[in-house]
C-alpha cells in the first residue's frame, strides 16, 4: 500500500484530486465529476498517444494514494504497463484505477490485474475528458472559516485547485496547523462545504497574509470540489 502521494510536481498528477479514503468506484466518480463522457467497449486507439503515456494507478486499498506509471500499449487484448518508480513493490493481483493521459484527453477505468503482473484487463467502460494544462485557477471569491467558538473569518480566493485553496486574510488570524469548517464561494459557479488544513502562511503587503490550505474532505465533498474546478475552468 502506497499511503503517500505520488509525485505532485507531475503533470497528470497535479490534475488528480486527493483520495480521502474513498474505494476505487467512488474515487472514479469524484475525479470525473462533471464534464465528461462515457465510452462502453472502448477501442483500443482511444487509449494510445502520440508520445510516452503516463498513468496514475490506485490499488483497492482505501488508503492508497496511487502510483505513477507509464502506458506500454496493447499485448492482444492486455494493456500493458511499466512502472516509473524503482521503489515499486511487485503488483498485487486485484481490482485498480487507472487514470491515463493521452494527447487530448484523460482517461479513467477500472481495471483488474492479470495475477501479478503488469498487465490489466480491457475495461468494459471507460469515462473521459479533456485534459486542462491549468493546476491553480485564479478566481473570483471568497472563503468562509468557522473556527472553534464561533469564530467566522471572511477571506479572498487568491487561488484554487483540485487539492487545496489560497487565500488572503487582511490580518494574521490563524496558525499553521489548525483545520477549519469552510465554504468556498467562487462567482457563478456556486459553493462547496469543505475541511481546510492550513499549510503555509506568507506576509502579503503591508497587512495582509496569503494563507495556504489542503483540503480535507469527506466521500461527499469530492465530487463537489471537483464540480466547482470544472466550472471555473470554464
Amino acid at each position: 500500500m502506497n499511503t503517500n502521494r505520488c509525485n505532485e510536481n507531475d503533470e497528470l498528477t497535479a490534475l488528480l484530486p486527493a483520495r480521502f479514503g474513498l474505494d476505487l468506484q467512488n474515487f472514479l466518480i469524484g475525479i470525473f465529476a462533471g464534464d465528461f463522457e462515457m465510452i462502453s467497449d472502448p477501442d483500443k486507439a482511444i487509449f494510445l498517444a502520440n508520445g510516452p503515456q503516463k498513468a496514475v494507478i490506485y490499488e483497492a486499498d482505501p488508503q492508497d494514494e496511487g502510483r505513477l506509471w507509464e502506458f506500454r500499449g496493447w499485448q492482444e487484448e492486455l494493456l500493458c504497463f511499466s512502472p516509473l518508480s524503482t521503489e515499486l513493490a511487485t503488483p498485487t493481483a486485484g481490482s485498480v484505477l487507472v487514470v491515463l493521459e493521452t494527447d487530448r484527453h484523460i482517461v479513467g477505468f477500472l481495471s483488474s490485474r492479470v495475477a501479478a503482473s503488469q498487465q490489466l484487463v480491457h475495461p468494459r467502460q471507460i469515462l473521459r475528458r479533456l485534459a486542462r494544462e491549468k493546476k491553480r485557477l485564479s478566481v473570483r471569491g471568497r472563503v468562509i472559516l468557522r473556527g472553534k467558538q464561533n469564530q467566522t473569518l471572511a477571506a479572498r480566493i487568491h487561488d484554487f485547485s483540485r487539492r487545496g485553496i489560497s487565500f488572503v486574510l487582511e490580518a494574521q488570524q490563524i496558525r499553521v496547523g489548525e483545520s477549519f469548517l469552510s465554504t468556498i464561494e467562487l462567482e457563478d459557479c456556486g459553493s462547496c462545504e469543505v475541511i481546510i488544513a492550513v499549510r503555509r502562511i506568507e506576509r502579503f503587503g503591508r497587512s495582509s497574509s496569503l494563507v495556504a490550505a489542503s483540503f480535507q474532505n469527506t466521500t461527499e465533498q469530492v465530487a463537489c470540489i471537483q464540480r466547482l474546478f470544472q466550472c471555473a475552468m470554464g
